[in-house]
């Protein structure tokens, strides 16, 4: 990841700022900045869920207005696997951070 500077009126996130640990979400602002850039490496590692909400947000979209058959379960489906890709990578990174304390 490369430490652009991000804008100034980027939120903090209340569990990083207050307890020190990241959030299932953390990095998503930064991910939907670096994707807007043209970093799409640099947004995957920010927050591996973001491309895919992205796209489930614009296919939910379409699909209400084209109503499309399988709609329905293609969005509950992938609500379903993105929530778990961004669980899966947040505690892959709360599990580095706490063993980084400990060393």
């Amino acid at each position: 990841m490369t430490q652009d500077s991000f804008p100034a009126y980027f939120l903090t996130c209340p569990s990083k700022k207050y307890l020190g640990l990241d959030c299932p979400g953390c990095g998503m602002q930064r991910a939907y900045y670096s994707l807007y850039k043209g970093k799409f490496i640099d947004s995957i590692q920010y927050n591996p869920g973001a491309i895919p909400f992205l796209f489930l947000i614009i296919f939910t979209l379409i699909h209400l207005k084209y109503k499309f058959k399988l709609g329905p379960k293609i969005i509950i489906w992938g609500f379903v696997a993105t929530a778990v890709a961004m669980w899966v990578a947040y505690f892959i990174k709360l599990f580095a951070q706490l063993h980084l304390h400990k060393v």
